[in-house]
């Protein structure tokens, strides 16, 4: 197994990845980018959302582009990811949820809130503990239990 991640992510002091691309916060498409043409991996597996959201803005980018590698990158995300007109939904915690429960998957009861009036009101309809989680945030990030 292969993985870009910054140096010192825990995953590294396992015996399962076996090369290390570096990947700089500061720069992410440029390192997923060359992350990926240096692997050439079979897919792509992300392991956090906004990872998720780099790839889907780096599909976005190589789909306007004419450069060489430009159409396998689109390939290999596709494959990864699915058709990539869904990937807007993923990017929305609601839009997802949404899909999920049309789809008849079991989930726990989610809904959004824009206020802490909204917050208040839900948590009225609904056993403790809760959890709150803000848009466009992963790892944890942005994420409150309510008790």
């Amino acid at each position: 197994m292969e993985m870009a991640c910054p140096s010192g992510h825990p995953a590294l002091l396992t015996r399962a990845i076996q090369n290390n691309y570096a990947f700089n916060g500061l720069t992410p498409l440029r390192s997923l980018q060359a992350a990926i043409l240096a692997a050439e991996p079979d897919f792509i597996v992300p392991c956090d959302d906004l990872t998720m959201r780099y790839l889907h803005r780096l599909y976005n980018i190589a789909a306007q582009s004419n450069e060489g590698d430009a159409k396998a990158l689109c390939e290999l995300i596709a494959f990864s990811f699915g058709d990539p007109a869904g990937f807007p939904i993923t990017g929305s915690r609601d839009r997802f949820m949404t899909m999920v429960h049309q789809e008849n998957i079991r989930t726990p009861e989610t809904s959004t809130v824009n206020s802490v009036e909204e917050v208040e009101q839900w948590l009225t309809r609904h056993e403790l503990p809760a959890v709150l989680k803000i848009d466009g945030t992963s790892g944890g990030e942005g994420v409150k239990i309510v008790h």
